[in-house]
């Protein structure tokens, strides 16, 4: 006679894993890499409820909680290079409105030394 090996198996299966733990996960850790081509970028991470999880650069390493999480929002903040352009000329007329003498005595010296050639 033949015995049924299908049900001892499942059920030899569901034993076992009623006595295995369950895994619990580990933190997440992202490395983020500076290409070198640009500056450093500042990054913010938020999770899935919207506050701020972790603030690092382009050249950091953060490590999220996957217990608190598993959605999380990585958002590169502006630096010059994806900034608009009405931004960055107001940036540069403020930069030149404060610097305005030291501008001037460069330009003085510049065009001191192609006027004597």
């Amino acid at each position: 006679m033949k015995k049924p090996t299908l049900p001892f198996f499942l059920l030899l299966c569901m034993a076992l894993s009623l006595v295995c733990p369950p895994a619990c996960a580990d933190p997440i850790t992202l490395h983020f890499q500076d290409l070198g081509v640009i500056a450093d970028q500042s990054i913010t991470v938020y999770n899935l409820s919207g506050v701020c999880a972790a603030e690092t650069n382009t050249s950091g390493t953060i490590e999220l909680d996957s217990d608190n999480s598993w959605t999380y929002t990585i958002q590169l903040q502006p630096s010059p290079i994806n900034q608009t352009s009405k931004s960055l000329l107001d940036s540069l007329l403020a930069l030149i409105s404060g610097h305005a003498l030291e501008f001037m005595l460069v330009f003085a010296v510049i065009f001191l030394i192609f006027r004597r050639h």
